[in-house]
């Protein structure tokens, strides 16, 4: 009987010996090139997750690395039917400049849905210069020819709308050819003209593509747009002519800086906020008076983009006098606008936000707090990195890109980010775990890692 309980005893204590160098906190840290391996296993698994927005998030975040190895991974997922993951997958392609996302897109041409293959049309003007002009060119005829293959999708699009969409296509397409050397100047026309005829959607995208694509004089057009009766088609016009950061798209902005549309003030304001700052910031003190809150927000969030002392001075004692205003949605802006303006005073209510009732008021304020206190926030990063609340451990992960001192990384974050992976139960978190360890482990460009190691 001794013998048996000393037995039992003696199994008990290597089962525990055993078990022990599986605990979380004490997991061996494998070789780099694993880590790296590993990460990228978990951006495949992330991309082919169950859950559609934790699918658009992986792309999304996989497209900050490295351009090629990117485009690879996004091309070769096999994805479903759902729509919005098409779309993410073809949107975040467009924005990649490498051969690989450029023949990817060129698959997508075929595409059933209209929002896909506008993304295609723009993602190959993007990159023409790869492959050259007349491929593009070619690419971009044959998405024409074929813009009656769209068929009735009655789950996205009513019978009616499939007409226009096919005109909408038709003029983006005519919209890029104008871009491409030795091109007939009748696409301009065909383009123009399609505008009048379209939806406020159709309109509306037809405006984001002229200021992503910069079409020839697009400055002069959306000018014109900018004195459209709606108010959202100059919104819009702003925003794009926003992206052309030139004396004449500056100077056509600063006319609707007292617009009787607020989001087109904003959107203005936001474009000159770096060349006329004064004039930038008069307009966006004028918004924040605002009732829509949504209005005032964006406000407070545009002010923290401001550079000079001069306007330090004016908005961070303006975001004091806010600070205490009952709305979680205004806290958010004007924490967000102190971490923009490094407004380092601020630090002691910002701390007191971490106690907040709202979710969105502590993740802000954590954010903004590592920003400022760097490795001095490390003990509570890796406490929050630990919370029940998934979204929460989701920014503390997210927020250790502010520890800088090698012996932490070396020795704290790196082994963190590993167990994350490894450990936590919600994918979204372990995938912006394995995009930090990415950064952390490779000061050069990725070198491809091959998808089927195990």
């Amino acid at each position: 009987m001794l013998k048996r309980s000393l037995l039992s005893i003696w199994i008990l204590f290597l089962l525990f010996v055993g078990c022990k160098k599986f605990v979380p906190g004490e997991l061996a840290l494998p070789s780099q090139p694993n880590l790296i391996k590993y990460c990228w296993q978990t951006f495949d698994l992330g991309i082919k997750d169950k859950n559609e927005m934790t699918r658009i998030s992986t792309i999304q975040i996989v497209a900050k690395l490295t351009a090629r190895k990117a485009a690879a991974t996004i091309q070769g997922a096999e994805f479903d039917s759902k729509v919005h993951t098409m779309r993410a997958v073809a949107a975040t392609l467009a924005k990649l400049y490498d051969s690989t996302a450029f023949l990817a897109l060129v698959d997508y041409t075929d595409s059933p849905d209209f929002i896909v293959r506008e993304s295609v049309v723009q993602g190959l003007v993007r990159m023409r210069k790869i492959y050259g002009e007349t491929i593009t060119l070619s690419a971009l005829k044959k998405m024409d020819k074929f813009v009656d293959s769209i068929a009735v999708d009655t789950l996205l699009y009513q019978k009616e709308e499939i007409q226009l969409e096919r005109q909408a296509l038709r003029a983006k397409i005519a919209m890029a050819m104008t871009t491409l050397k030795n091109v007939k100047t009748g696409n301009v026309t065909k383009w123009r003209d399609a505008y009048n005829t379209q939806s406020v959607s159709g309109k509306g995208s037809l405006i984001y593509l002229a200021g992503e694509i910069k079409p020839p004089d697009a400055e002069t057009w959306l000018g014109e747009r900018l004195r459209d009766p709606s108010g959202y088609m100059r919104s819009k016009a702003a925003e794009a002519l926003a992206k052309f950061e030139s004396e004449k798209s500056r100077a056509l902005l600063k006319t609707v800086l007292n617009d009787k549309d607020e989001e087109t003030q904003i959107a203005a304001a936001s474009a000159l906020l770096q060349t006329d700052e004064a004039m930038a910031i008069r307009t966006l003190f004028t918004t924040l008076t605002s009732l829509d809150e949504d209005i005032r927000v964006r406000s407070l969030l545009t002010l923290g983009n401001a550079k000079s002392d001069s306007a330090k001075a004016k908005i961070i004692p303006l975001l004091r006098g806010l600070a205490l205003d009952k709305s979680e949605w205004i806290q958010i802006g004007v924490i967000g606008a102190m971490g923009s303006l490094g407004d380092t005073a601020s630090i002691p209510f910002i701390e007191s936000k971490m106690k907040d009732v709202s979710p969105d008021v502590r993740e802000i304020s954590v954010s903004v707090l590592a920003k400022f206190r760097k490795d001095a926030m490390l003990p509570t990063l890796l406490e929050l990195g630990k919370d029940d609340e998934y979204s929460m451990r989701a920014v503390a992960v997210t927020n250790l890109e502010h520890i800088k001192y090698p012996e932490n990384i070396e020795s704290k974050v790196i082994p963190f980010l590993y167990k994350t992976i490894k450990y936590d139960t919600e994918m979204l978190v372990r995938v912006r775990a394995a995009y930090l360890l990415m950064i952390l482990l490779n000061d050069k460009p990725i070198e491809p890692i091959n998808k089927g190691m195990n």
